[in-house]
């Protein structure tokens, strides 16, 4: 039988992973936020974690910002145990564990990738 790892705590801080983009990304840059709920007495899932109160002052903290950052609910990213997980493209960086209290430090983050993602422009010359 199957038994599912013992979930990330959530009173430990966000765990923020930032990759930089390829010089090939395309695209703006969007937060994707698992908002999967799962079922039973057992199930761990981001939704029951609180992932549309993190969406929600995440917009909050983009507008306050005047990020050009979009953020979308999504299914499953499959790190429940770790969620509420958010994945940042076009870079691949991920957080995981993401609280509402911790959206100030999200958002210094997405504002790295953000100036990353600017310094490597989309190119439409063939090489």
């Amino acid at each position: 039988m199957y038994r599912s790892p013992k979930p990330r705590p959530l009173d430990r801080p966000v765990s923020i992973i930032i990759r930089p983009p390829s010089k090939a990304s395309i695209g703006d840059v969007e937060l994707i936020c698992c908002t999967n709920l799962r079922g039973g007495p057992n199930a761990v899932s981001c939704g029951q974690r609180g992932s549309r109160k993190v969406i929600r002052a995440l917009r909050r903290g983009i507008r306050a910002r005047e990020l050009n950052v979009t953020v979308s609910a999504s299914g499953c990213l499959g790190a429940c145990t770790n969620g509420p997980n958010i994945r940042v493209s076009p870079s691949s960086s991920w957080m995981s564990g993401a609280r509402v209290e911790d959206v100030p430090t999200m958002l210094d983050a997405v504002e790295q990738i953000v100036a990353e993602h600017a310094d490597h422009p989309i190119s439409n010359d063939a090489d």
